[in-house]
């Protein structure tokens, strides 16, 4: 038996895959820009892409069958990197546990504090 001071070694944090980095990152931007003092409030079109994007991200890391994606095009920055880097993810195998993790938590944000917050206006 190990003294009560030996453990055994964590295993190492993979760091995670740079789309899902620009991922978090990009839901990170959105977020902000809705809650800054001067934001435009979004479009029922947006809200309907943040909402596809975010149910989309939540299958894929719990690996359900992909809905169709609403048509048309994004005139904020924002939008057009968390659709780019949406879709980036969406093409993606393999994810590790704490891949799907990092990506479940941008979700929530997303939802908390837009898709909720949305609802509530």
């Amino acid at each position: 038996m190990l003294p009560s001071r030996v453990r055994k070694a964590e295993p190492p944090v993979l760091p995670l895959r740079r789309e899902i980095d620009d991922y978090s990152r990009a839901c990170e931007r959105l977020i902000v820009a809705a809650g800054s003092l001067d934001a435009i409030a979004f479009t029922a079109d947006e809200i309907e892409w943040i909402a596809y994007y975010a149910k989309e991200m939540t299958s894929l890391v719990d690996r359900l069958v992909q809905a169709p994606r609403p048509q048309g095009k994004h005139d904020r920055q924002t939008m057009r990197d968390y659709a780019q880097t949406s879709e980036a993810l969406l093409r993606m195998k393999n994810l590790s546990n704490g891949e799907r993790d990092s990506i479940r938590d941008s979700v929530a944000d997303v939802i908390e504090k837009i898709l909720d917050a949305d609802q509530g206006q």
